[in-house]
């Protein structure tokens, strides 16, 4: 059974996530209940325009920052 620990956000997850590009929102990687808030860009379409917005992402686990960086890949 894997502990909590395991599952944590660490401050790795974070430097690969800016690796990749995206903006940090907020850092609690080192608290004891960790999150990463990620600024994730988001195209929209209306008619014939286009623009981008962000909406932030919470990432509370390892395997969530994981899912996250391969669905954007």
């Amino acid at each position: 059974m894997r502990t909590m620990m395991d599952r944590a956000i660490t401050s790795d997850d974070v430097r690969e996530l800016l690796a990749a590009g995206y903006a940090i929102v907020e850092d609690n990687s080192c608290a004891e209940v960790s999150h990463v808030t990620v600024a994730d860009p988001v195209i929209c379409l209306s008619g014939g325009r286009r623009w981008t917005e962000t909406k932030d992402i919470t990432l509370r686990t390892r395997a969530q920052v994981s899912r996250f960086l391969i669905a954007r890949s």
